[in-house]
């Protein structure tokens, strides 16, 4: 298969929630799975008969050592639905540079340690 993507993906595990509804903050938590300059696989932990209605997500990332999530808005692509989890394929919408810079420099530690 041809691989499509522009920009490598890095494999970086970080803890992530993602707001569901806007208006009331109803909120699933999961983790990242990967992530790049464009976009974001993430994994979470809703029951199967969940709906994802939203096409535009907010998602947080937590990064370690830092206090505050970098907030992320995001277009979902595709996804897949388990037993016990979503995966989704999301295309980066807004994140501030400095905040994509951090995620990406980070992630880049843990490949190289990887190497």
């Amino acid at each position: 298969m041809e691989e499509r993507r522009r920009y490598i993906r890095f494999n970086v595990p970080l803890r992530a929630e993602i707001v569901l509804n806007a208006d009331i903050e109803c909120v699933a938590r999961g983790e990242v799975v990967d992530f790049s300059r464009q976009g974001v696989r993430v994994k979470f932990y809703l029951p199967k008969g969940s709906l994802l209605r939203e096409k535009i997500l907010l998602l947080k990332i937590y990064l370690p050592n830092r206090s505050l999530p970098i907030e992320v808005e995001a277009e979902t692509r595709w996804f897949h639905v388990s037993q016990e989890s979503w995966e989704l394929g999301l295309k980066i919408r807004k994140i501030d540079a400095t905040d994509k810079a951090e995620i990406l420099e980070y992630a880049y530690k843990l490949w190289r340690k990887e190497i």
